[in-house]
């Protein structure tokens, strides 16, 4: 394929700059939903759901992913070569965040079998 015109790619990737954001400036925002949440919880100051702010920026995370993915294989197909290298790389460190904190959330998926 021709690649298009370095504005449409300039364009693609002022679209996708967002999502790439997050993924790199939410990792504190994630650790400091943690530490609240452990305070809170200990102190027993809190009667709704403590992880709530943290169920908020892994939800972040997936939607971040769900755009990055198929805007990185737009620029795959549509820009030129090396364009779409750091939107998988992106990408990639999203999914990776989204598994490791997925642990907590596994038994509702996967339920323990009763002996």
């Amino acid at each position: 394929m021709k690649p298009v015109s370095t504005q449409m790619e300039q364009r693609i990737a002022l679209v996708l700059f967002p999502f790439k954001a997050y993924v790199a400036m939410a990792v504190p925002f994630l650790l400091l939903c943690r530490a609240i949440q452990s305070v809170v919880v200990a102190r027993s100051q809190f009667y709704g759901d403590p992880h709530a702010a943290e169920d908020m920026v892994l939800f972040g995370y997936a939607i971040a992913a769900a755009i990055l993915f198929p805007g990185a294989l737009f620029q795959t197909l549509i820009c030129r070569r090396g364009s779409a290298s750091s939107t998988y790389v992106f990408f990639v460190v999203g999914i990776i965040i989204l598994l490791i904190y997925f642990p907590r959330y596994s038994y509702e998926f996967w339920p323990v079998s009763e002996r």
